[in-house]
């Protein structure tokens, strides 16, 4: 995604789940609601996105397939056009 951004990838779902709720139980503003992003694929991962008070982006994400981190280099889906 651009503008550029801050981010954070979690080893468990349930982690990923817990601050999605905290962030909504706190009001936080949303800047790109969770979703589920290339599903079926080994790059298939969890994402939403914060902003800060400042405007700067944070994302959060849970990867399905740990190898998709680092490991998954055949594929060129990356980032996400903004308009």
């Amino acid at each position: 995604i651009y503008p550029r951004h801050f981010g954070l990838v979690f080893d468990a779902e349930a982690d990923w789940e817990a601050l999605v709720d905290r962030a909504r139980v706190q009001n936080l503003n949303f800047y790109k609601e969770p979703k589920r992003r290339f599903q079926g694929t080994p790059l298939e991962h969890l994402t939403f996105f914060l902003e800060d008070p400042f405007h700067n982006l944070l994302e959060f994400k849970y990867y399905c397939c740990p190898s998709a981190i680092f490991g998954e280099s055949r594929h060129a889906q990356v980032g996400e056009a903004m308009v």
